[in-house]
């Protein structure tokens, strides 16, 4: 109850009435009316909900318990060799061999450490200064007494560590000689995650093949950066054998942002906005996002899978039992689509090794800008950066000083156009049994003194092909390698943690495409007539 107070005042004969304020009644002190919220027209809030289609269900039960038979199958990342990883055979018929000669490394376990370590890590810059240096001192100290090699000694430091050169034992050499020193692998710690470098120079990517069960995961053309289950194609299902596991586990619903609650009559919290995720035909996952928070409503459920890293996790015979005790057997869909499958593998199986979260990015070491002269049939490569230093490659202007002739008519002599320094010509390789359009590196002749030589080779490392050792040290091209857009070549130093928590660096090289591709307009010499400006 409350009571409205008023006052009538008479002043130079004028009546005034006005109310001075609302005061509550405290006489009543029972609250239960008040907090109960009653509703003044129930029927009609029936009616909307029988018109709203609230009242139309079914006589279903929720989904209690699933049984299923798990097996995990381990995965190895095998040293490349032969002509088994070439996908379209020896030479062809793209005309370019993928094979690596023999293997020179054991296979490797990636149930520790990720994938992006033996896969993209260089061999060659995994040795540290600080690796070599302390790696040697921990494997002197264990074996005991080493021959009294100078080649086992560090040498070939940077500036920074000059003073200890010829001071100790160096790590890799120590490595390299391990077997004829007769030395155990187990006293190198770390070990290099892998003495293969899976860099593909004629692709400018990477090429990897992965052992499931008899099953082969390819991984081909990876530009470098993190990798998962959708990285690998398979060429086949897993062999399963009778080593599965029968599991059972408890199901329970599928809680994510802007999903309905469980119960009725309980109002959902808004975690999400759908509107701010418009989809598209460039969207999917969007779209079928949409399609379960509007559609389906609360009639998603999850359950566990107890699974490790390094294994392809293939589940079978999937029942569920209901809250009203009745089985059901799942099955994959119909259409063998789905949003988490490795193409080639069962509908069932699901590739799954530790990836590299979150790592440590260095700064770019070495960069190179490949770019495309349609004209001239033509692709340059600029080196930006090496080692990690800037490299001024901006192209100049060489052109002569106009001449002093008097006569009406003048002409003026321009030279040829002059290639900047770390300007790489890649021409098309005119020999007779080179594969089509396979594009070679060459070398610009240096004009400018009476002795004619050669411009000099790439520094960088980015632009040779270890693969094809020093007797052919020229580095080809596939004629796919470089889009028409132009690409971008980096460097850079990752740090990351493997399973067991010990640190991995590793040296990674990216390749990105649809840069700004620096052009380069050659010209011949000309005589031209010159203006009277000139």
């Amino acid at each position: 109850m409350s009571t409205v107070t008023t006052m009538s005042v008479t002043l130079y004969m004028q009546w005034y009435d006005h109310v001075v304020r609302i005061e509550a009644d405290g006489a009543r002190t029972d609250l239960t009316r008040g907090l109960s919220a009653e509703v003044g027209d129930p029927l009609w809030m029936l009616a909307r909900q029988w018109q709203l289609g609230e009242f139309a269900g079914e006589d279903a039960a929720s989904p209690v318990r699933v049984h299923f038979t798990e097996h995990l199958t381990p995965m190895t990342l095998v040293a490349p060799g032969g002509a088994a990883t070439d996908p379209d055979g020896p030479g062809g018929p793209d005309g370019v061999d993928d094979s690596y000669g023999p293997p020179t490394d054991a296979e490797l376990d990636l149930r520790a450490t990720p994938a992006e370590v033996p896969i993209e890590a260089d061999p060659a810059r995994w040795w540290t200064p600080g690796r070599r240096i302390r790696i040697g001192r921990a494997v002197a100290e264990a074996a005991g007494a080493l021959p009294d090699d100078p080649e086992l000694l560090l040498g070939d430091l940077p500036s920074a560590y000059a003073s200890l050169e010829g001071r100790g034992y160096d790590g890799r050499a120590l490595w390299e000689a391990r077997d004829s020193l007769e030395l155990e692998a187990e006293l190198f710690d770390p070990r290099p995650p892998s003495e293969v470098d899976r860099w593909d120079a004629t692709q400018l990517a990477y090429h990897a093949d992965i052992d499931a069960g008899g099953a082969t995961l390819h991984l081909d053309r990876h530009d470098g950066g993190p990798l998962d289950w959708f990285s690998v194609d398979a060429d086949g299902p897993i062999a399963l054998g009778d080593d599965g596991v029968r599991r059972s586990t408890l199901c329970s619903w599928l809680r994510h942002p802007g999903a309905p609650t469980e119960r009725f009559w309980e109002i959902d919290e808004a975690g999400m906005d759908l509107g701010s995720e418009p989809p598209d035909r460039a969207h999917l996952a969007t779209t079928l996002l949409l399609d379960l928070l509007s559609a389906h409503s609360d009639d998603w459920f999850t359950f566990s899978v107890d699974a490790a890293p390094g294994y392809v996790v293939t589940l079978e015979d999937l029942e569920v039992t209901d809250s009203f005790g009745d089985t059901w057997t799942l099955a994959p869909p119909d259409d063998g689509w789905s949003m988490f499958q490795v193409a080639g593998l069962a509908p069932g199986s699901l590739a799954l090794w530790p990836a590299a979260t979150g790592p440590l990015v260095g700064p770019v070491i070495d960069e190179v800008v490949f770019a495309v002269d349609e004209a001239e049939e033509r692709v340059w490569a600029v080196e930006r950066r090496i080692d990690g230093r800037a490299i001024a490659t901006d192209p100049g202007t060489d052109e002569a000083p106009p001449g002093d002739a008097t006569p009406p008519r003048r002409f003026r002599y321009r030279p040829a156009t002059a290639a900047p320094e770390h300007w790489h010509p890649y021409v098309r390789d005119a020999t007779p049994l080179a594969p089509a359009g396979r594009t070679l590196q060459g070398r610009l002749a240096d004009l400018t003194d009476a002795a004619r030589a050669l411009t000099p080779a790439p520094r960088s490392d980015l632009l040779a092909d270890a693969a094809r050792g020093a007797d052919d040290p020229f580095h080809a091209l596939r004629p796919t390698a470089v889009p028409l857009t132009g690409l971008r070549l980096e460097r850079r130093y990752r740090l990351a943690r493997g399973t067991d928590g010990a640190p991995l660096l590793w040296s990674e090289r990216r390749r990105s495409e649809g840069v700004d591709a620096p052009t380069l307009l050659l010209a011949h010499d000309v005589i031209d007539e010159a203006t009277g400006s000139d």
